[in-house]
């Protein structure tokens, strides 16, 4: 569907929620302002302080898909940059077929497009000087990495589908199957930079930071892709971040995106929503990520 067809539909959608039905896609502030009013509605306009109530969660999980509509439809018309088009035709050449996603890793693989836009900021930062690390790489960024000629690039991944898909790449990754909770101590300040899309939780993301402060020599770079209306433990990181003497650097908005996944109708009905309405915005919609760059002390 082309941009403009898409960002009518989802105005469409959008506007159904609020007795609207718009003969044209609506401005972004007139989209955003539709989005404000629904949280607000709601309750849920501020970012709930638990989700291990059931009003928590629900609340945290309307919040996060109406802020992933508004991404989305804003990204519609305001593209990431577009990776080279000769690194993004060889990735997809290379890493055809990707094992499926097990929700036991809490896997969700990002768009060809976005590990490729990934990797190019990893080699600008770093001038293709390696070694690098990914901590979890069922995105495939190590081999866009390896394309951009990254020296010494290396996985460290639990899912051995994800090592032997890597594998079949042909190109020159070191592969090591392990966990972030027990790093080999050979990674211990062994590396340039570490690339991470941890667990949207705070204890388990925590663990993925821990191992990449671990893993980073002085001056190292960390580049970690999260947002905080998608991860409920995302203040929990932050603070992991200080404890570990990694200085954020940049933050690149909404750099990565991910296909969204319906979960029940436990929040239509918490909301009075009609299920349908959220299955089809989960449909449409992606989820996204920032990439935080930072720098260990």
């Amino acid at each position: 569907m082309m941009i403009a067809g898409m960002r009518l539909k989802l105005s469409k959608l959008l506007g159904e929620a609020v007795g609207e039905d718009p003969a044209e896609p609506y401005p972004q502030l007139a989209f955003s302002a539709r989005v404000e009013r629904l949280l607000r509605d709601h309750g849920c306009q501020h970012r709930s302080e638990t989700v291990d109530t059931e009003s928590g969660f629900q609340g945290w999980v309307l919040r996060y898909a109406l802020r992933m509509l508004e991404i989305t439809y804003r990204r519609l018309e305001q593209p990431g940059p577009t990776p080279p088009p000769e690194l993004l035709a060889r990735f997809q050449e290379v890493l055809p077929g990707p094992p499926e996603e097990f929700t036991e890793f809490f896997q969700g693989r990002i768009d060809a497009a976005s590990s490729c836009r990934r990797a190019v900021e990893v080699q600008r930062l770093l001038g293709g000087q390696g070694p690098v690390l990914c901590l979890g790489d069922d995105d495939g960024t190590s081999v866009a990495l390896a394309l951009l000629g990254v020296e010494k690039v290396a996985v460290l991944d639990i899912d051995v589908r994800v090592l032997e898909w890597l594998r079949a790449s042909g190109l020159p990754i070191e592969l090591e199957r392990g966990d972030v909770r027990e790093m080999p101590a050979s990674h211990r300040s062994r590396f340039a930079a570490v690339v991470t899309d941890p667990v949207r939780d705070g204890p388990a993301g925590a663990a993925f930071l821990r191992a990449a402060g671990r893993c980073l020599r002085r001056g190292g770079w960390l580049f970690w892709a999260d947002h905080p209306d998608w991860n409920p433990g995302y203040p929990v990181l932050e603070r992991w971040t200080h404890r570990l003497h990694l200085e954020p650097i940049r933050v690149l908005k909404d750099w990565h995106a991910y296909r969204a996944a319906y979960l029940d109708d436990s929040t239509a009905e918490h909301f009075g929503l009609d299920p349908d309405w959220l299955r089809r915005l989960a449909a449409d919609v992606r989820i996204w990520s920032h990439l935080h760059v930072l720098k260990k002390a």
